[in-house]
């Protein structure tokens, strides 16, 4: 944890600990309470749930969101780009854990909190519990919240209730079973929710300044055997692993900026053929970040991950030959992969696109959509390619 984190939480603990003492003082009930259990958690009665859809990305929105994960040491960690015209803030992840025979171990969802813009890159983690004995997963991601453009304060906080809400209708099942199995009524869970709020209200007010700075210490400890363990992981060979690691180190989330070890990590990534590594390794040497600009590396990199199919590699391939970047200018070329990007609806894509279109000469249109044919079936060879193995 960084100086900066350990202030906030500091400041965040205060805060719990006024708030909680102005909830006492004055007669704040923690839960609501109900006479009779609420209908939601009635034996064959539906679940009312609320509404947020102008905070939930349309499926065919979560589909633009494409990246990488791992799961180790309780730690379900990646990266992801976004290639939706959302601001990103929520995202509820499926998780599927499988032994060694294949078989499911369990399969649970998880909410993180995230802040990733329109067509960037961002990392999530998460802590995962019950990962003994799990030798693979698959993983997913149900649903994603988020804004466009014009949110205002009320939309943010409702973007927050939308997450809440859609986070207790994924558990809701798992809910029920529970309280099926021990047979007690809603009346019965609020009155112990209400006591141990009380109860954890009595032990904010009662922690002394050193315990607090203790319990920091001890959460700064964790932190950095995570970090350890994630760098021991990176160090054996794990692709996925040195990807999360270049970004934790390119953006200093729980680490000490560096661009250099940031560079280092994606291109090991890299090299095992980690898509995002790929082109997070591109757009630095675009940039010049970590390492002197260099277009043609850079082009080298967007178009390793390109031919994999994926979207922002091939509108960055697409805007450097618009551009004459690192290659000498070609219109055909810049369009034929504009063109490819385009397929997902991307707004930013199709305005590049049509951009280029329109300094094109007829030769060059017809010579950009016979090398965009050629391309989309050298990505769907590949991608045969690799489900058969």
């Amino acid at each position: 944890m960084s100086e900066s984190d350990s202030k906030k939480t500091t400041v965040l603990v205060t805060l719990c600990v006024i708030a909680s003492v102005t909830a006492i003082a004055f007669g704040a009930p923690v839960v609501q309470q109900y006479d009779q259990p609420p209908k939601e958690i009635v034996e064959g009665a539906e679940k009312p749930v609320q509404v947020f859809s102008r905070y939930e990305l349309p499926a065919e929105e979560i589909t633009k969101l494409v990246g990488n994960a791992n799961l180790s040491h309780g730690n379900f960690s990646g990266t992801l780009s976004n290639g939706t015209g959302w601001n990103i803030s929520g995202l509820i992840f499926t998780i599927t854990a499988k032994g060694e025979d294949g078989t499911s171990l369990w399969t649970s969802n998880f909410l993180d909190f995230v802040t990733i813009k329109p067509l960037t890159n961002g990392s999530f983690s998460i802590t995962a519990v019950g990962d003994g004995g799990v030798k693979d997963y698959d993983w997913s991601i149900k649903k994603a919240f988020g804004h466009q453009k014009g949110a205002n304060v009320r939309d943010l906080v409702n973007e927050v209730f939308a997450m809440s809400d859609a986070m207790s209708d994924a558990d809701h099942a798992r809910v029920e079973e529970r309280v099926k199995a021990k047979a007690k009524s809603e009346r019965e869970l609020a009155a112990a929710h209400t006591r141990n709020m009380k109860v954890l209200i009595a032990l904010f007010i009662v922690l002394s300044p050193l315990a607090i700075v203790f319990t920091l210490r001890r959460i700064m400890e964790h932190d950095r055997k995570q970090l350890e363990n994630l760098i021991k992981s990176a160090a054996n060979g794990n692709a996925r692993v040195q990807s999360a690691l270049g970004l934790k180190y390119e953006t200093g989330n729980g680490v000490k900026k560096d661009l250099n070890a940031a560079l280092n990590w994606y291109r090991k990534a890299a090299d095992q053929g980690v898509v995002m590594a790929q082109i997070n390794l591109g757009v630095m040497y675009e940039d010049g970040k970590g390492a002197l600009q260099d277009y043609q590396e850079a082009l080298n990199w967007y178009r390793k991950a390109a031919d994999q199919g994926y979207a922002i590699a091939q509108f960055k391939l697409g805007a450097m030959y618009a551009d004459g970047k690192g290659v000498l200018q070609d219109k055909a070329e810049a369009y034929a992969w504009l063109n490819i990007a385009s397929v997902g609806g991307c707004k930013e894509f199709i305005s590049r696109r049509d951009e280029v279109l329109k300094q094109m000469t007829p030769d060059q249109m017809t010579e950009g959509q016979k090398k965009a044919k050629e391309y989309l079936l050298k990505i769907e060879e590949l991608k045969k390619g690799k489900a058969g193995k």
